[in-house]
């Protein structure tokens, strides 16, 4: 991945997305959000802001900070899932390597998955109670937070999260 095709397939594919899916945002900014990345734009790409300002749009890229929390879901727990079935797997080239990869995604339960996304609500109130850094324990899923062998849509947040939240974005 370059940046040339990087900044192509946000102006080809992204942008155009944005637009069909959001037309509600039409006249308000829009900010995409991407990692530090060495192909990724930067915030004040030209080519990429000339782009997004089309028909009252207004669409720009907003770069995570720095030793940011990781909000991923896919970076939090279901890579390391495949992964961990992946390694279960001989590999001697690419090709093997390739196709365990596969194997062990097809393999991962839609537990696991549930999983994942209750775990990135639990990151989501531990970064809210941490003010917003990443120096917080991952916090556990335990089996007992699944009822009728299903985890919950989503997590009580305590009254102290919703607080502290609320006031680091209004100092």
């Amino acid at each position: 991945m370059t940046r040339v095709l990087y900044r192509k397939l946000l102006v080809d594919k992204v942008l155009p997305a944005i637009w069909a899916k959001l037309p509600v945002r039409r006249g308000t900014t829009v900010f995409v959000p991407q990692d530090n990345a060495g192909p990724h734009v930067g915030e004040d790409d030209t080519e990429l802001e000339t782009a997004g300002k089309v028909d009252g749009w207004k669409i720009k890229m907003r770069c995570q900070p720095p030793r940011s929390p990781e909000l991923n879901v896919l970076d939090l727990v279901f890579f390391a899932s495949i992964q961990a079935l992946q390694y279960r797997k001989a590999t001697y080239d690419t090709n093997g390597l390739i196709e365990a990869v596969q194997e062990a995604f097809d393999e991962v339960k839609w537990q696991t998955l549930d999983k994942c996304f209750v775990t990135l609500q639990k990151v989501m109130v531990a970064i809210l109670l941490d003010d917003g850094s990443n120096s917080f324990k991952l916090p556990c899923v335990g089996r007992h937070v699944a009822v009728n062998g299903r985890m919950p849509l989503s997590v009580k947040v305590s009254q102290d999260a919703v607080t502290n939240g609320y006031s680091k974005l209004y100092l």
